[in-house]
């Protein structure tokens, strides 16, 4: 193969002639001392940014608990700091020397009056139970705006089976009063909860303090009493709060409470809050705290019950009311109405006991209670 044919199809691109030659390529410019500081400025800035997101992720540490105070937002009620349950956390907090699990703490921009440096976001208990014990309180310390120390609150303490509807009402309301949220729905949604969950836990809270009073104490009202209660006080307050007065006065337990003032039975797996059982009076005294059966009417028992009988209802068998528990009622009825004073509750326990012999389907009973009779098997004290 020629030299020629070798060359064959090579493409040159030259300069036209006459061009002038191409521009040396434009060397780096020298970093003056002026681009050398801003560059300096720009890591410094970075570094601390970082060094605040560390300050802001602190690890647990011991603090003086007098120099924590209870956030704003708390929700425990005052009874959270009583009886067995929080008896026993101090027990195990002294015996560990210590809250083994941290509570969660801010910092406040400013020392508070009483010289607090911190505000909880969660673990009022513990930080309670080490400031009785002159304990220091382990915490993890971490920088939060109102949102975030709200939200990271609730959700701790929905996490644990002791919060009631009441303490999340009441936070709930507070956060929308002072507005922390635009809506329940946008609380719902930053907190992550249901927001009928939400919903019915503000309904407890603004329930009137007689009506709560007459469970003992608020934390025992259920979250899925909520919606019947209110009902009852927008229907009629007065006869409502009426028949919760003589609920107090009859000491009944807070299921039988439920039932007294709104006719209904208070509804299955609902779960109690987790403090010791109030003791029943000696008219209900038994083997077992009695839970009302289904009732017929959605009314206070401060009207006047319906005297038609209604069928035995299918889940009667599983009823925790018993006949005895009714002529129990009765027979307190009758003493009550020999007392001057006593005319009130006694009509309350006998149209209760009406209610609750005709749900049992108890032709026999529901007969001798109309007739004013103590059927047999009833004991007063």
């Amino acid at each position: 193969m020629s030299a020629v044919s070798k060359g064959k199809g090579i493409k040159f691109d030259l300069p036209p002639l006459g061009a002038a030659p191409a521009a040396p390529a434009a060397a780096p410019e020298p970093v003056t001392g002026v681009m050398r500081h801003a560059g300096l400025a720009q890591e410094l800035h970075s570094l601390r940014a970082q060094v605040q997101q560390l300050e802001g992720e602190r690890g647990a540490q011991p603090l003086d608990a007098r120099l924590v105070r209870a956030s704003r937002w708390a929700n425990r009620h005052a009874s959270s700091f009583d009886g067995e349950d929080f008896a026993d956390l101090k027990a195990e907090i002294a015996g560990a020397g210590g809250n083994v699990q941290p509570i969660k703490v801010r910092p406040l921009r400013t020392p508070a009056g009483d010289g607090a440096c911190y505000e909880i976001v969660f673990g009022h208990r513990r930080h309670r139970a080490c400031l009785e014990l002159g304990l220091p309180v382990l915490a993890v310390v971490a920088e939060l705006d109102d949102r975030a120390l709200f939200a990271e609150m609730d959700r701790e303490n929905r996490s644990r089976k002791n919060l009631s509807a009441y303490e999340q009402g009441v936070m709930y309301r507070r956060a929308l009063q002072e507005g922390l949220f635009p809506s329940q729905r946008m609380l719902a949604v930053a907190v992550g909860a249901d927001s009928g969950n939400v919903s019915r836990a503000i309904k407890v809270a603004e329930l009137p303090e007689e009506l709560l009073s007459a469970f003992g104490s608020p934390l025992a009202v259920q979250f899925a009493w909520a919606s019947d209660l209110a009902e009852a006080v927008q229907r009629d307050r007065d006869a409502t709060l009426a028949a919760a007065r003589l609920a107090a006065q009859a000491g009944l337990a807070a299921a039988q409470v439920f039932a007294a003032i709104t006719g209904k039975a208070a509804r299955k797996g609902a779960v109690p809050y987790s403090t010791r059982a109030t003791t029943a009076p000696a008219v209900l005294a038994g083997p077992a705290a009695p839970t009302p059966a289904p009732a017929p009417a959605a009314v206070p028992y401060s009207t006047p019950a319906p005297r038609q009988m209604v069928p035995r209802p299918a889940a009667a068998a599983e009823a925790l009311w018993t006949r005895q528990d009714v002529t129990r009622l009765a027979a307190e009825a009758r003493l009550q109405q020999q007392r001057p004073d006593g005319a009130a509750l006694a009509e309350f326990l006998h149209d209760l006991a009406q209610r609750l012999a005709r749900s049992l389907g108890d032709g026999e009973l529901v007969e001798a209670l109309r007739r004013g009779d103590v059927p047999p098997g009833g004991a007063g004290r």
